[in-house]
């Protein structure tokens, strides 16, 4: 009861640092470029695509940081099949360095938060994806990955602005997943 506790005040704690994308200019465009934190990745495989969740970063040459205790995704994942990769996009952004570790969602504990976002804790199994870097986008190679549902996190440093952690959730070849 304690860890669960501790878990929802500190997530209530950075909730506004964690819950959501770049602002918006007063027109609608993305002011993503000048943000005090990075704007949301997305990531697909084929005609899927999804909205990564933030987790911990530190952006800008202000120095702007959060930290996030655990994992952070959606509740809807991205569902894959057949596929031996997902790309990651940060538009207008150059990816300097990467890394990816998931874990099976079996293996880990997991609290639907207010806002569809869920987050996992505790995993017991950890495998680090083979991903490259280029421009504005990571390539995930997911090919050893059995079929199942993983708990996904990517970080990656980005040229001039720094580093940040996106997780989703990921359904690997599961049918009517």
């Amino acid at each position: 009861m304690t860890k669960l506790l501790t878990v929802c005040l500190a997530l209530a704690l950075l909730g506004a640092a964690c819950g959501g994308g770049a602002p918006h200019a007063s027109d609608g465009t993305s002011t993503a470029a000048n943000s005090a934190r990075p704007p949301l990745m997305v990531v697909s495989s084929g005609t899927a695509t999804l909205e990564t969740a933030l987790g911990s970063y530190c952006w800008s040459k202000q120095g702007q940081c959060a930290d996030a205790i655990a994992v952070v995704t959606s509740h809807q994942p991205l569902a894959t099949v057949g596929a031996t990769s997902i790309t990651g996009t940060l538009d207008g952004f150059e990816i300097t360095n990467v890394y990816v570790d998931s874990s099976p969602a079996a293996s880990s504990s997991s609290m639907l938060l207010q806002g569809g976002l869920v987050v996992w804790t505790g995993a017991s199994e950890h495998t680090t994806l083979p991903a490259t870097a280029s421009d504005g986008e990571v390539q995930i190679d997911i090919s050893a990955l059995d079929p199942g549902q993983y708990v996904v996190a990517i970080t990656v440093e980005v040229k001039d602005k720094g580093d940040a952690t996106y997780g989703f959730l990921l359904d690997k070849d599961v049918v009517g997943g």
